[in-house]
This record gives structure tokens, C-alpha cells and sequence, in this order.
């Protein structure tokens, strides 16, 4: 099913699409033909990494965008049809995380996180939606979670309830959007090591591969094939769903390790990631 020229004509714009996981979808998007849009919050980022993956002239335009600004949001859409004609496909990745104990942290850092992850998810796939249903074009949305979205977890609290929401968000889109041939799903990774996410959610390495039934981290291609296959005419019966890649770890207690860490060994780790 991934063949050469799988996703000609199409046109994707990815959240958070200049680093990390978003980078990883959009190269593949884009060796299947796509013409991509990222976006994010870093225009120099954005920049370089549309120098770097681009195949020909024009096929990745980098905008800079704060999904937390709806006005902005609009401005993203309206540049990305005005340059493309359309936009078929909206991959929701731009996340914040903060790993600490709950009691160590602020209202500023729920505020933070919460906004980014839920409201920015929910103001994008909304300007994306109108437009589509609008114009009559039928489109494909793919929000990223994460595996304990559904579980819950400690020392992940304000990611866990944003992306809980995220995946209610999906599950209710998709209900209600069928109908204009819109299709709404969600994947939920598993560890996947990038170097943002890393020092977050694994200072110091403390997560290691033991952790997992498969006894390895995830990969860049495990992710961006189960991504393209989401958006992909095999799927266009699929709609509504969470699909965890994780290779068992919510079924194995997930991140339950960090009940181990002893309380001086979390204020070295702290100093060590981004708190907010």
C-alpha cells in the first residue's frame, strides 16, 4: 500500500512539524508525493528544516504559528489554502510536557501544557474543519496522544489530561464529521526516543528498554508508516480510533517506574529538564 506517489495532489500541514516526531511524518508524507506545511513556534527552525527535506522547489512551506493563538491559527490556514489551493490533511503534533511531581508543580505549568496540547488541538482541527466542510473537500485529521492518555499516569498529570482530552476531542469529531467525509483518529505512542522528548521524559536514561515487553524503544518509521497508512485510501474506513504503538508498555504498568525515584534524585533530575 505505500507505493511512489501514494499521497500525489495531497497537501498535509503538521503542528510542531519542523522537529522531532512531526519531522519524522512529514518526511514520509513527503516521499509519497505530499507537499507539506509545518508549523511551529521557532520560524528559524522551521526554516532550516524545510531547506533540508524539501524535494522540489515550493513543496514544504514553513509558517510560523503559536496554536495557542487562534488568529494566528487562521492566518496558518488561510496562507496554507491560498499556496496550495487546498489542505487535505492536518496532523495535530505540537505538544508541551513537564515531568514532576504534582505537588512540585505550578498553575502556570497546567496552564501551559493544557493549552498547547488541548486547546491548540481543538483550535486547529476546528479552522481546519470549517474550511473543509465549507469548500466541500474531504480531509483527514490524525492528532498524536500518548499511550497513558487513556490510563492516566502520575508525574505526566498535565500531559495525561490534555491528551485525555485530545483523544475525547477525536473520538466526538469523528462521530459528528462523517458525514462531510472527514475522518478523526488519534495515535498514541509509546516511547520513541527524540531528543526533546528524551530529556523530559527520561532524564538521565532512567527509562530503559527493560521497561517494554519488546524490549526496545519504537522508531521513527514504525510511526510515520502507521501515520501514512491513517491517511491513506486503505483507511477511509477507519475513523474514530486511538491506535497505541507502544509495544505493550500501557499493558506493563507504564510509567509506574517513577515511583522509584528517591526525593533528592528529583530535584537533580529537575535542574536537568525544562520546568515550567
Amino acid at each position: 500500500m505505500f507505493k511512489e506517489g501514494l499521497f500525489n495532489n495531497k497537501v498535509a500541514l503538521i503542528t510542531g512539524g519542523g522537529t522531532g516526531l512531526g519531522l519524522e511524518i512529514g518526511k514520509k508524507l513527503l516521499s509519497y508525493g505530499a507537499k507539506l506545511i509545518i508549523a511551529g513556534r521557532r520560524f528559524d527552525v522551521l526554516e532550516a528544516t524545510a531547506k533540508e527535506i524539501s524535494k522540489s522547489p515550493g513543496d514544504v512551506l514553513p509558517i510560523k504559528c503559536d496554536v495557542r493563538d487562534i488568529h494566528e491559527i487562521e492566518d496558518l490556514f488561510d496562507t496554507g489554502f491560498k499556496e496550495f489551493g487546498k489542505i487535505d490533511f492536518l496532523i495535530n503534533n505540537a505538544a508541551g510536557n513537564v515531568l514532576s511531581p504534582t505537588e512540585r508543580l505550578s498553575h502556570n505549568a497546567f496552564e501551559i501544557v493544557i493549552d498547547i496540547v488541548l486547546k491548540g488541538t481543538i483550535n486547529c482541527s476546528l479552522v481546519f474543519g470549517k474550511k473543509l466542510i465549507a469548500n466541500n473537500i474531504p480531509g483527514s485529521i490524525i492528532n498524536m496522544s500518548t499511550n497513558y492518555a487513556s490510563e492516566g499516569t502520575g508525574f505526566m498529570i498535565p500531559s495525561a489530561c490534555a491528551k485525555g482530552g485530545v483523544e475525547v476531542l477525536t473520538k466526538s469529531l469523528a462521530s459528528e464529521w462523517a458525514k462531510y467525509n472527514i475522518r478523526v483518529n488519534a495515535i498514541a505512542p509509546g516511547p520513541i526516543p527524540t531528543k526533546g522528548a528524551w530529556e523530559r521524559i527520561s532524564p538521565d536514561g532512567l527509562l530503559s528498554e527493560d521497561k517494554i515487553p519488546f524490549k526496545r524503544f519504537g522508531t521513527y518509521d514504525e510511526l510515520s508508516d502507521l501515520a501514512s497508512y491513517l491517511l491513506s485510501p486503505s483507511a477511509e474506513y477507519i475513523t474514530g480510533q486511538i491506535i497505541c504503538i507502544d509495544g505493550g508498555m500501557t499493558l506493563s504498568r507504564g510509567y509506574s517506574y517513577l515511583n522509584d525515584v528517591p526525593t533528592e534524585d528529583w530535584n537533580k533530575m529537575l535542574k536537568k529538564t525544562k520546568r515550567l
